[in-house]
């Protein structure tokens, strides 16, 4: 199975997606499930998807083997971030909206309170030829930044994981670096 090299691309032509968010979910979290669709439906021409939504609980993704999934908002809203924690790209700290300032081996140091838009895809466990996708941040403006970005143009968005500032989006292909490489950096 190829790497990952768009976090939303595949949702656009494949049709069966799950959906995640918080059991009560913010404004932000209900404009930017409504803002991704309306972008997606301009990227299909048949505009049809099968949508199934989760609100609160991680869902068991067994359920869901030929469903995308794709999670709005923050971490420490939806037990969901912590049972995948351990494969994405960029771990966040239990319970909570903070970046793990660890990846793979090397650690590093950000500053205290940074906001930062996040976005990262893995494979799915379920069928590697489904993904996760995570649009979030570690504040609710870092999760605004994301969606601002997602606004302006959904398809610029290459990679597997995503740090989005105001104006500014850095872009990663984890999925092409090896932990020796990572380790090394």
């Amino acid at each position: 199975v190829a790497p990952i090299f768009h976090p939303t691309m595949p949702f656009a032509f494949e049709t069966k997606h799950l959906v995640l968010t918080s059991s009560n979910p913010r404004q932000s979290e209900l404009s930017a499930i409504a803002n991704f669709y309306y972008q997606l439906g301009g990227l299909n021409a048949n505009g049809f998807y099968d949508v199934t939504v989760n609100m609160g609980d991680a869902p068991d993704l067994s359920q869901y083997p030929d469903h995308n999934v794709i999670m709005f908002g923050l971490p420490e809203d939806t037990n969901f971030v912590a049972s995948i924690n351990d494969a994405l790209p960029q771990p966040f700290s239990d319970g909570t909206n903070n970046l793990a300032q660890v990846i793979g081996q090397s650690a590093y140091q950000l500053v205290p309170g940074i906001q930062v838009g996040v976005v990262q895809s893995i494979k799915s466990n379920e069928n590697p030829g489904r993904m996760v996708t995570l649009i979030t941040g570690t504040s609710e403006e870092g999760f605004n930044w994301v969606m601002k970005q997602f606004d302006q143009d959904l398809t610029a968005f290459v990679g597997d994981l995503f740090f989005v500032e105001d104006n500014q989006v850095n872009a990663f292909a984890t999925s092409l670096f090896s932990q020796a490489v990572l380790d090394s950096m």
